[in-house]
């Protein structure tokens, strides 16, 4: 049996240049911020932008299971 890393719900941010991610970050801190000044200097006449990406878990296999119980009893 190999380990599993749980999955769980996070929020990871992005700096873009013309909507694809170069750069990621589990924080927001001072360090995005600098390497977005540096993001813009290197890309003038792109579109570069911060986004917060947020990853929600919405059914795991627990839930699934517990549906399949339920609908079970019909």
């Amino acid at each position: 049996m190999t380990d599993r890393v749980h999955q769980q719900s996070r929020t990871e941010y992005q700096i873009r240049i013309n909507g694809r991610a170069v750069r990621w970050f589990s924080l927001f801190t001072n360090e995005v911020m600098e390497h977005y000044a540096e993001v813009c200097a290197d890309n003038q006449g792109e579109y570069v932008d911060i986004v917060s990406v947020r990853t929600e878990i919405l059914l795991n296999q627990g839930s699934y299971h517990q549906m399949k119980r339920h609908f079970s009893q019909a």
